[in-house]
Formats: structure tokens, sequence, C-alpha cells
């Protein structure tokens, strides 16, 4: 019979119409003809090897092969931390693009190239570096806290450098109400202002600023491997053009099945997207919200 088949990724140039052998029927199978298909994202997202959390799907398939376990005797890393990396198994480690930071700085780029500025370029070359961040999961062994702090000596001492800098979003003395009730847009601000209020009930705290835009309750203390460390807010979120960014609600397994019972919304980036809260069961997002603050509210990695 005549199939179209590939043995790599890439272009459609890797498709080849081939001769093979007519797959064998089981008792319990049928074998369907097929006159016409059409192509949907996820098989030109497969053919590609687009994004990579399809190839190390693969990876995945060839150490089961082999019988070496994961992470036990090969850690795996992806590139793209996009939302299916949590829902491999086993969980998928990741690396987080600063997709803001890098767009900042493409902007400045071009900016300066529209202007006409030319930068100066030293004898070793320069260079714009937007650090990732790895999300630590399920496939790759998590280091040692002691071997965290030696690197964030080696940085602090000026050895690497810190590449990503001190964290820019901080609290600040602002009302988060105040902040709310200024939002432009009415459907947005009366959102806003009943977040305000859903969130202070489930977490028994107060909210606070943090940056300019996004309301933030408890506080969280993250290290990441690179020896930066810092506080950021447990739970929260933030009022944006298209829809309501919820932020901490996802992270490390917390709320297994909520998901799928709180109603219209999109995820990507560790953040959770809602158009508006009347599309949404609320308490389901009340009970989300206190799951992720219970386990981030002032935890420490362990010493």
């Amino acid at each position: 019979m005549k199939a179209i088949v590939r043995d790599t990724y890439g272009s459609p140039d890797v498709l080849q119409l081939k001769e093979i052998d007519k797959p064998p029927v089981g008792d319990d199978e049928a074998l369907v003809r097929v006159q016409a298909a059409s192509v949907n994202p996820a098989d030109w997202h497969a053919m590609r090897g687009s994004p990579f959390v399809v190839q190390a799907a693969g990876v995945y398939q060839v150490l089961y092969e082999r019988n070496i376990r994961v992470p036990d005797q090969m850690s795996v890393i992806g590139f793209d931390d996009v939302m299916y990396t949590a829902q491999m198994s086993p969980l998928l480690t990741t690396i987080h693009q600063p997709l803001v930071e890098i767009g900042k700085m493409a902007v400045s780029m071009l900016l300066r190239l529209i202007a006409g500025v030319t930068a100066r370029v030293k004898s070793r070359g320069t260079f714009n570096v937007a650090s990732g961040e790895k999300i630590l999961r399920r496939t790759a062994q998590r280091p040692s806290y002691r071997a965290i702090k030696v690197l964030a000596a080696v940085n602090r001492a000026g050895r690497y450098g810190d590449p990503m800098g001190k964290n820019k979003t901080r609290p600040e003395s602002r009302s988060a109400t105040e902040f709310a009730a200024d939002v432009t847009d009415a459907q947005r601000r009366a959102d806003s202002l009943q977040l305000i209020e859903l969130m202070r009930t489930a977490t028994g705290v107060e909210p606070v600023m943090w940056g300019p835009s996004i309301i933030g309750y408890g506080t969280h203390h993250y290290v990441y491997e690179s020896g930066r460390e810092g506080d950021t807010f447990a739970v929260g979120f933030g009022p944006r053009a298209q829809a309501l960014v919820l932020y901490g609600l996802g992270y490390d397994g917390q709320n297994p099945g909520l998901f799928q019972s709180l109603g219209t919304h999109t995820t990507g980036k560790g953040c959770l997207y809602v158009k508006r809260l009347s599309d949404i069961n609320l308490d389901v997002l009340e009970r989300m919200t206190k799951t992720a603050f219970s386990a981030r509210h002032n935890v420490r990695p362990p010493t």
C-alpha cells in the first residue's frame, strides 16, 4: 500500500510517498482506507518537532525502550516551557524564556537602528543576553541547596556576574484597591475589584502592589540554579488589556483536576488567563487560590 512517510523532523520536503507493507489487522482492530485528510496544528508541530516538547516526547520513548530511567539515570530538559510540559509523564523540566525581556531588548535594538545609532563594539564583541529560568519538574535531578548557595556566593563575588540582576518586581506602597479602581475598562475594573476580595478571603492576607500593575498576596522565596534568589508574592493577579492574568495557581503540581472544572480560561508560562470572571466558577477559583497559597506562602528551600 502507498503512504506518506518521514524519518526526520523538518519542512514538508522531508515527506515521501512510499510503498509500504500493509499493516496486519488484529481481531479487535479495523483497517480504514483514508481518501483524503487535512493537516491540523498538532500534525505540523509533530512533523517539524516544534515546539521542542514534541522532541522531548520522542526522547522519552527512546529511553523507555532502552530501560533508562528518567531522572535516576538520565535527566531530560526541554527548551519551551509550554503548557504541555506540565502534562507529560513524567513532568518535563524546561527552560522558561523571558519573553517580555527579550521583546524589550528587541524593540530597543530596533529603535536604535531606526535612529541610526550604532553600538560601539569592543574587541571581545557586544552581546545582548536574556537569561532563562529552569523550571524544575520531574525529569531532572534537583541540585542540593548547599550547591545552590555556593553558586549564589560565587555570583555575589562577581566571578560570573548576576545574569538576571535583581528582582524588578517589588512591593510598593500604593493601595491595590485604588489601582484596581483606576483600571480603564469597566468590565476589567469590576472584575479586578471582585478578585481582590476573593483572593483576600481565600488567603486571609491583605493585597499588596508588586510593581506598577500586579496585586500580590503573601510572599514566596525562590532560588534559581544560577544562584539568584529573592522574594515574590505567593499568588496574585494583574489586569491586562486582553485578560486577567492570575499568578501562582498552577505551580508545583498544585490544583490537580480543578482546572477542568474552572471554566473558560487559558494557561501559559505558569500563568492562568481569564477574559472575565463570569466565564469561570468562582468557588473553584477560590479553592485553587487557597491550595496554591498554602503551598507557596513563606516557603523557603530546605537547608
